[in-house]
């Protein structure tokens, strides 16, 4: 584990290390037990910088080796029937793809769709995370063009070519899941509770769609929301600024 982590970390800054080191990690990230090491030992974040390093023209299977890593990882987010300190693993990880934005890196790879197999492992890691329907990594997907994707993915029946029934349930359940759970995350009263918390997050609640929807409900309370997103114009955060004024525009 000390050498892996080592080899893999220098990676981000010299890739040529990768030959060496990718194949002990898928090694460890395959079963359950050492995946939980790599877990704690922080593997996530670097395989994360590296999926970023090496972007979509990187080797293809660098790119498929990382990538299944990922889904690995994704797995953990899932695992509901261990017992005390795993289960807080379970937890932190889904916090870590949140924290990381993974989400973003990988429907970004994704729309590039560099190999089948990376794909594959690119929408099965994306369903794992969407089961485990925490808010935060459904506005994390629904703020990037997944859903698109799913949908062109489903009308060119692209799943069918390779005759491959786990991609093409994969596919379906992850579209379905997001257009089920699409309503629930982009009502008002999330909205409102984002601005007052004061802590302003890109996603589907500031897109011209949410606010064709809902524009209407800032005149309640003699407009008292829309006069505390003005008061964000003056925040000390240049995103929490851009936001607001995105908001006020739309």
């Amino acid at each position: 584990l000390n050498w892996t982590h080592a080899k893999l970390k220098a990676a981000v800054a010299t890739p040529t290390t990768l030959p060496s080191v990718l194949p002990t990690t898928v090694m460890l990230a395959t079963d359950l037990s050492t995946r939980l090491f790599l877990l704690k030992w922080g593997f996530l974040p670097i395989v994360a910088s590296l999926l970023i390093k090496l972007g979509v023209t990187g080797n293809p299977q660098f790119l498929y080796e990382l990538s299944f890593c990922t889904w690995t990882f994704s797995l953990v987010t899932n695992v509901t029937h261990l017992t005390g300190e795993q289960v807080n693993v379970a937890a932190d990880t889904t916090h870590v793809f949140h924290k990381l934005n993974v989400v973003q890196t990988l429907v970004e790879m994704l729309s590039a769709a560099p190999s089948r197999k990376v794909v594959r492992m690119l929408i099965a890691t994306l369903h794992n995370l969407a089961r485990t329907e925490d808010d935060d990594i459904l506005v994390d997907i629904f703020g990037t063009s997944c859903l698109r994707h799913l949908e062109t993915m489903i009308a060119n029946k692209q799943h069918k070519t390779a005759g491959d029934f786990d991609f093409e349930s994969d596919v379906k359940g992850l579209l379905e899941m997001l257009q089920t759970n699409y309503k629930e995350l982009s009502t008002f009263d999330r909205y409102t509770t984002e601005l007052q918390s004061g802590d302003l997050q890109w996603g589907i609640l500031h897109t011209e769609k949410f606010w064709k929807e809902n524009n209407r409900f800032m005149e309640a309370n003699d407009w008292s929301l829309l006069k505390l997103l003005i008061s964000y114009l003056n925040h000390a955060d240049p995103k929490t600024v851009s936001i607001a004024l995105y908001d006020l525009g739309e």
